[in-house]
């Protein structure tokens, strides 16, 4: 951002800095006491630090001022654990992890001491660190020095509830309380957006004010949206865009107002009420199907969209297109309406498979889908999106080719082995309804699973984990599987 509309704040290492600042490759073979012990054996890539060992504490101070050195202009220096739950378990570490009832324990223990040597040589540095997962609880006694910045995430929370009184938020609302209360610095990172597909609806819309406040109102200093900045084509990024940063700018301002300024604006008054219908539709549906709207894992995410829900909102976006006042409008509705297709398409083929099992009519509460994923495929290449999931690449081409490819196979005959096998015994599973996880997110280099090439598989790929690894890294949501009415 320019100067003139308020400058960029840079963080150095943004988040997960340990390895950044003591990277494993560079230190774990002459100090793996440096280095958490996991199960008896140090670990160097994809662990946390040794966090009581002084030595380290020392090394790591001097390679923290060396960064600041380098990289002047900071607004905070993050020293922030790595992004997994490998934590130590040598006698000190567990020792202080259990004194102070969890993880933030020794990491604050460990900031602490950072931020008071970095506060000696560069006094106005702040010095960040994240209130995350096994680290979220505030520890017993030890409390942030001044100059720490407590950056408290809700990864965990359900997106379809409020914080201040969704009952599947409680946990973390004692957690903000309670950072409230002991640190001067708070800050909030807030997941805004379906990290898993950014491209899926995700209903969270009716609390992003009312959340805003709420951490203004417990005293955080600021809030970091994290959306999907990656993905153009997404479930309503730009008016996302539009009203969280004016909630940002002034959290006393009315978001209803704020979402239909900006609908009214960029889609045309005649069509923004068919839009805000649809929103608070989604909202609405999502609730009442009591579905924990999470913001990374595939388990159950779809469920709350039925072919009900499906069937009423395309009613909106194909009343919202017939009152569009101008061309821009209706292309500017028609690419917001990828949102639902993609959701739709990647349902569908699940859907086909169960009517086929059971001998029931194919789904019809939906646009013909041969034609949509002609137009998807052509729609997706126009606008050119890079992602669509967190450090997932968007490949257009083979994205739509795999839908295609899915909904194909489940229009085809029954496996031969499930011939003689009644329709409620049995389901099958293509690869692409598995989560993978692909490579060690410490180590990138590292592959975990993958799509190959198979031409003896149904839809010609099949996933592919090398045998140097014990990480569950294909995972599938056996939704189907809980159906009362299944005998396996």
């Amino acid at each position: 951002m320019t100067p003139e509309y308020g400058g960029k704040l840079s963080v150095y290492g943004w988040c997960h800095t340990f390895e950044q600042i003591m990277p494993p490759n560079k230190f774990f073979a002459e100090h793996p006491e440096w280095f958490a012990l996991v199960d008896g054996q140090r670990v160097g890539e994809g662990a946390q630090l040794c966090l009581t060992n002084q030595e380290m504490r020392r090394e790591f101070l001097k390679l923290t001022l060396g960064k600041i050195e380098r990289n002047p202009g900071l607004w905070q220096m993050s020293v922030s654990q790595n992004d997994n739950h490998k934590w130590c378990q040598c006698p000190s570490c567990a020792a202080l992890a259990e004194a102070e009832g969890g993880q933030s324990g020794p990491l604050l223990d460990f900031v602490n001491e950072i931020a008071r040597g970095v506060a000696e040589v560069y006094p106005d540095m702040p010095v960040s660190t994240l209130a995350y997962q096994k680290s979220r609880h505030v520890p017993k006694t030890i409390r942030p020095e001044p100059n720490v910045c407590i950056w408290l995430c809700n990864i965990e929370n359900n997106f379809g509830q409020s914080v201040e009184d969704g009952p599947d938020n409680a946990d973390f609302n004692k957690d903000l309380q309670e950072w409230s209360a002991i640190s001067s610095q708070l800050f909030i990172w807030n997941y805004t957006a379906f990290f898993y597909n950014f491209l899926v609806p995700h209903p969270n819309h009716a609390d992003i004010g009312r959340d805003i406040r709420y951490f203004v109102k417990n005293k955080a200093r600021g809030v970091f949206p994290q959306g999907d900045y990656y993905c153009n084509i997404g479930d309503f990024v730009a008016m996302r865009a539009y009203v969280m940063g004016r909630l940002l700018w002034d959290p006393s301002r009315d978001e209803r107002q704020e979402m239909r300024e900006f609908l009214n604006g960029y889609y045309g008054p005649q069509s923004a009420p068919y839009l805000l219908d649809y929103l608070d539709f989604i909202c609405q549906a999502q609730r009442e199907a009591k579905i924990y709207l999470n913001c990374y894992r595939h388990l159950h995410t779809y469920d709350w969209l039925t072919p009900e829900v499906f069937t009423k909102a395309y009613a909106f976006f194909d009343q919202a297109a017939k009152a569009a006042a101008s061309p821009v409008f209706a292309e500017r509705i028609r690419r917001e309406r990828l949102s639902l297709d993609t959701a739709y398409l990647e349902i569908l083929p699940a859907q086909i498979r169960e009517a086929r099992r059971l001998n029931l009519p194919l789904p019809s509460y939906g646009p013909a889908f041969q034609p949509l994923l002609d137009e998807y495929a052509a729609l997706t290449a126009k606008y050119k999106p890079t992602h669509y999931a967190l450090s997932r690449p968007w490949p257009v081409l083979h994205y739509t080719e795999r839908l295609r490819t899915a909904i194909q196979n489940a229009l085809d005959t029954v496996p031969a082995a499930c011939a003689d096998i009644p329709g409620d015994r049995w389901q099958k599973f293509e690869d692409r309804e598995f989560t993978l996880y692909r490579v060690n997110p410490q180590n990138e280099q590292e592959k975990w699973a993958e799509l190959v090439s198979d031409p003896a598989a149904g839809d010609g790929s099949a996933i592919m984990m090398p045998a140097n690894h014990r990480e569950w890294a294909a995972q599938l949501g056996m939704v189907g599987c809980s159906d009362p009415n299944m005998d396996f």
